[in-house]
């Protein structure tokens, strides 16, 4: 796992109780994130 990963991961850990919204923000940057390293792969 790379670094931003991390961030992101304890992001969502520290920031979940904003509620189900902000995990879905943050599972749809994940995706979008990882669908473009895979183009440019």
């Amino acid at each position: 796992m790379t670094s931003s990963e991390n961030k992101i991961i304890v992001f969502a850990v520290k920031y979940r109780g904003f509620g189900s919204l902000s995990i879905c923000v943050i599972n749809l940057f994940c995706y979008c994130s990882f669908f473009l390293f895979m183009c440019f792969v």
